[in-house]
């Protein structure tokens, strides 16, 4: 599974896909979410708390180590929300 991103406009989206049968060929399992450019600290909140239930619901599908790897992936274009941030826009 890779997580692929495509930005449209002033959005960017974020989806998981599988290779088909090994080829450069993708199949999209499912969109992880969509966040606009730049991001503010809120937006990157919602993101993130959109992403971990989405990817709650797949646990049947992804193991921990994809897991791992989906949201390292996610976190070099979105980073995830800092405990300070979190406290600056409260």
């Amino acid at each position: 599974m890779l997580v692929r991103f495509r930005q449209k406009d002033d959005r960017l989206q974020v989806r998981l896909v599988r290779r088909v049968a090994g080829r450069v060929r993708q199949e999209r399992l499912t969109n992880l979410g969509a966040i606009t450019l730049p991001p503010s600290v809120a937006d990157r909140l919602a993101f993130w708390r959109g992403l971990h239930e989405r990817l709650a619901k797949l646990s049947h599908r992804v193991d921990t180590e994809t897991h791992a790897k989906i949201l390292t992936a996610i976190h070099a274009r979105v980073p995830i929300v800092t405990a300070a941030e979190q406290r600056a826009i409260s």
